[in-house]
């Protein structure tokens, strides 16, 4: 047994040069790689739920273990513990543990943390390679039938702010970010065509601001039907905003 585990040991650190980081703990790397790989690649929002998943979920049971020796076997270990026993705040309704969508979230975190170590030489390879986090069983989209518009669209016909808000966000799909992001220069009154180039998020520091979608796939053009360009038409003549 112990020459087949020395075997697998040689295959696996075979042309890998280990540094003296090498040593420290799962917690310390998961400090380090969110400090100095991700501050300035995700967004500040996405980075907090990055550390708040990590701090809650992760290192309470992995985080004193060596960075070098933790197994696809640890962490399969940690995500069943989560789906039984990973809910840190009672919810109503709710079990003691977390959905499997939290928690393929969190592999997916400790999957691209833990390939950066493999790719900085701090451990021979990545082992959530070999971990399957859980599947997420695909719900079916809700979508409002004909009946229930029509009734949301007569509950706020004779709203003065969120008649239009709500008007171009039915009859165009846009996310709530990019909506509340819309200026007038984005638009084409002659043409109808609408530009979606940036949205709005919120920070704990700054508050809202804008910035460019996540994905160039989200930067495009919508045309909008003849009746929500007259009704933008005719908001714009009642306001003084950009």
């Amino acid at each position: 047994e112990l020459t087949t585990k020395l075997r697998q040991n040689i295959d696996a650190y075979q042309g890998v040069e280990l540094t003296e980081q090498s040593k420290m703990t799962l917690a310390q790397w998961l400090d380090r790689w969110s400090t100095v790989y991700m501050t300035g690649v995700v967004r500040p929002n996405t980075l907090e739920g990055y550390r708040r998943d990590m701090d809650n979920h992760v290192k309470p049971y992995l985080g004193k273990k060596p960075l070098c020796k933790v197994t696809a076997d640890d962490l399969r270990g940690l995500y069943q513990i989560l789906l039984e026993r990973g809910r840190k705040l009672p919810r109503k309704n709710c079990g003691s543990g977390l959905a499997p969508a939290t928690v393929r979230g969190i592999h997916t975190t400790l999957h691209h943390a833990l390939k950066t170590a493999a790719d900085e030489g701090l451990i021979p390879f990545n082992p959530a390679e070999k971990a399957t986090p859980p599947s997420v069983p695909n719900a079916p989209k809700r979508v409002l039938t004909h009946d229930q518009l029509e009734k949301f669209l007569c509950a706020i016909q004779f709203d003065p702010i969120w008649h239009d808000f709500f008007y171009t966000e039915l009859t165009t799909g846009l996310r709530r970010g990019e909506l509340l992001a819309l200026q007038w220069d984005d638009l084409n009154l002659e043409t109808g065509e609408l530009q979606v180039t940036k949205q709005v998020y919120r920070t704990k520091e700054d508050g809202l601001l804008i910035s460019k979608p996540k994905t160039k796939s989200s930067i495009r053009t919508v045309s909008l039907p003849p009746t929500l360009l007259n009704i933008l038409k005719e908001y714009k003549e009642s306001v003084n905003s950009r």
